[in-house]
């Protein structure tokens, strides 16, 4: 027992889990001390698992501990790092909030231009289809099945709408394409195409074709027609005004012909004969006075110097008749009232057709060309009433209204024919006309078959002064 407490102290104080109790005896206390030598063996190897199990964990310990330390480190450096990245990535997002901040201002600022820009185009879009509609000629757009794709106002006015309808059909009431489209050419030959075109309308229109590419690259006809039928009215009207002044210009060299021819025959036949029986008056006058013996008496002389005085007289008339039929001075001494009167009443004598002259009682004002232009007008209307009318009364209006010279002539005879009124042969109301135009005035005339006829002329009282368009 001793041995045992022995042991248990040694074991207790020094930890010493090697040491043994000795057997002393075989009894129980034998035992005993067997059983606590085991329990010692079992508490040594318990005391070297657990040192080893200490040394382990230890070693564990450390390792744990040193990878600690090494994660704390790494985790000092990442949140090192991370300080660093947070602050850059702070910075990063301050710069990407600055630049974020600019773009949206650069964003609102290009909105508001795109909108701009958009509200610039739709504007413009807007003016180029009001001038499109404002057009005095008509535009469409015509796609390759005869549809319409757009037609302005002109055309829509002049030939309606389409409602879907191809060209062929409400135009001209077709169930087939016409047979000769020209419209179509441009997109066989894919170039620009000119030609004229007589629409269902009456009218006459220039049409010009371009082979034109839709916003999905489709190809269309852009036509453009412009009404040429006033044009080509003027056109023929001038073609038969270039006409009628060829006419009347060859009647002209005609009549100034004729009347060179008239005024020479006159010279001629009746002048010169009256000047050359003075001239051999003159020389028998001379003889008798130079040769003594055959003096006449004074008789003789008293006739023939009266003979040679209605010589002089009848060659001084026939002056004064060629230059009154060339110009008579009645017009330049007198005025026009005064030249008016005279050849109404020469008329009356020569035609014994009765001619009523209404004028200012008081000679008026007027242009000298102008004053040449209504008496050659009323001289030759006069003549058409001596040569055509088959008229017993002519009515003669002079009278000045708002600065202009007006003279109206006007009979009751068989009148004109509406043809004859515009033909290239007329010669005298063709005259008549150029000398009104020629001084900026208007001629007008009215007659109708069995009623008569009436010519009014407006001329301007001075040059400065012109009318209004009003030949007719």
């Amino acid at each position: 027992i001793r041995e045992l407490v022995r042991v248990a102290r040694g074991v207790t104080e020094r930890k010493d889990f090697t040491l043994r109790a000795a057997k002393l005896s075989e009894d129980e206390t034998g035992t005993l001390t067997e059983a606590f030598n085991q329990m010692l063996g079992i508490i040594q190897k318990r005391d070297s698992d657990s040192r080893a199990s200490q040394n382990r964990l230890e070693k564990g310990v450390q390792e744990r501990t040193r990878q600690l330390e090494d994660s704390n480190a790494r985790l000092k450096t990442e949140m090192t790092g991370r300080t660093q990245a947070e602050r850059a990535l702070a910075q990063l997002n301050t710069e990407l909030e600055a630049r974020v901040q600019r773009r949206t201002a650069a964003l609102i600022v290009e909105n508001t231009e795109r909108k701009r820009a958009e509200e610039k185009v739709k504007t413009e879009r807007q003016r180029f289809y009001d001038v499109l509609e404002t057009l005095p000629a008509y535009v469409v757009l015509l796609m390759p099945d005869y549809h319409v794709a757009f037609a302005n106002r002109f055309f829509r006015e002049r030939f309606g709408e389409s409602h879907g309808r191809r060209c062929y059909e409400y135009l001209f009431h077709r169930t087939e394409p016409c047979e000769t489209c020209e419209s179509y050419t441009v997109l066989k030959t894919r170039a620009p195409h000119h030609w004229e075109w007589a629409g269902p309308d009456g009218c006459n229109y220039d049409i010009h074709d371009f082979l034109f590419t839709d916003t999905d690259g489709s190809p269309l006809i852009l036509e453009m027609g412009i009404d040429i039928t006033a044009r080509r009215q003027i056109q023929e009207e001038l073609r038969a005004s270039q006409g009628q002044l060829r006419v009347l210009t060859a009647h002209l060299q005609a009549a100034r012909e004729e009347e060179r021819t008239r005024v020479a025959r006159e010279i001629h036949d009746v002048l010169a004969q009256e000047l050359t029986r003075l001239k051999m008056g003159l020389a028998w006058l001379r003889r008798s006075l130079s040769e003594p013996n055959k003096a006449a008496t004074p008789e003789t002389l008293a006739v023939r110097i009266s003979e040679m005085s209605q010589m002089t007289d009848a060659a001084i008339r026939c002056v004064q008749e060629i230059a009154t039929e060339l110009r008579p001075a009645v017009l330049d001494s007198l005025g026009l009232c005064a030249a008016v009167e005279w050849q109404a009443r020469d008329f009356c004598d020569d035609a014994g057709i009765q001619c009523h002259v209404s004028m200012p009682e008081q000679e008026f004002t007027v242009d000298r060309e102008a004053a040449t232009a209504a008496f050659r007008i009323l001289q030759e209307s006069l003549t058409n009433v001596q040569r055509h009318a088959q008229a017993t009364r002519v009515d003669v209006l002079l009278r000045q209204e708002a600065g202009q010279l007006i003279l109206r002539v006007k009979d009751n005879g068989c009148g004109v024919r509406s043809e004859a009124l515009t033909s290239a042969q007329s010669i005298g109301l063709v005259g008549m006309r150029e000398r009104a135009m020629l001084l900026g005035g208007q001629f007008k005339i009215w007659s109708q078959p069995g009623s008569g006829t009436t010519i009014e002329v407006r001329l301007p009282l001075s040059k400065q002064e012109s009318l209004p368009e009003g030949n007719s």
